[in-house]
């Protein structure tokens, strides 16, 4: 599922005071002052970060499907290749994601078909006639699919998986957010997830992934709000003489 590109520990410093035995007074005095030092207060660039979101999940409000070309670039820094592909995403909600890579001959890399529904996703490459399917945790534990992350997920949600702030590389023209894994697993093991948006549309532009080995960035364009797709856009398609591995 390599080619799906898409989907901290808080430091505080401790007080330390030589006096003598204290007074009732200064013990209360004292775990005050704690108390007002291990509430984080957010910087202005993360309120500004947050302000922004929520103008992003005001605008997809009444979005109910999506439908968008894009190009994507892998660079692996272990095995030092990197492989482009092309591609076309489907999303209509509540949950269904669809996904379609043609076939790179310049980088041999094969056709393959990417589905989410729910909690499953499902992958399925032709050329091998193989079908991977992968359960995954629902509810509060569910992952974040990287592909919709700009398109108005609840703040909230975000906030729950992601730390957030200020892109560290800046981009001309757009604003530039830098999300940053609190938990793996609900950010589909990516370390980092970045997302430069067009500012005046509010809608994203460049999605940039980082997890431990590799670096995916994904340019989007030609995105359509809420166009009419058929339930069968999301239906798993393989032949019934595919291999099928679950995990």
């Amino acid at each position: 599922m390599q080619r799906f590109a898409f989907l901290i520990l808080l430091g505080l410093p401790a007080f330390c005071t030589a006096q003598a035995t204290p007074s009732a007074s200064d013990t209360v005095t004292s775990a005050g002052v704690a108390a007002v030092a291990a509430t984080p207060t957010p910087s202005a660039a993360a309120t500004d970060v947050i302000g922004f979101l929520h103008k992003v999940e005001a605008k997809n409000r009444e979005t109910k499907s999506l439908e968008a070309e894009f190009s994507q670039v892998r660079e692996d820094s272990i095995m030092g290749d990197t492989v482009r592909s092309e591609g076309r995403f489907w999303y209509k909600a509540p949950g269904k994601f669809r996904a379609s890579y043609p076939e790179n001959k310049e980088d041999k890399s094969y056709a393959s078909e990417v589905w989410m529904e729910g909690n499953t996703l499902s992958t399925y490459t032709p050329k091998m006639k193989q079908a991977e399917i992968l359960e995954q945790a629902t509810g509060d534990d569910a992952p974040v699919n990287q592909m919709l992350l700009g398109f108005g997920l609840q703040v909230s949600k975000i906030e729950k998986v992601f730390d957030v702030a200020p892109a560290a590389e800046k981009k001309p023209g757009l604003y530039g957010i830098d999300f940053h894994s609190k938990n793996l697993d609900q950010s589909m093991q990516y370390d980092t997830i970045t997302i430069y948006f067009d500012e005046k549309k509010i809608e994203p532009a460049t999605i940039v992934l980082r997890d431990s080995s590799a670096s995916t960035t994904i340019s989007l364009r030609k995105v359509k709000f809420n166009p009419e797709i058929d339930d069968k856009k999301f239906e798993t398609d393989w032949p019934a003489n595919t291999q099928i591995i679950r995990y």
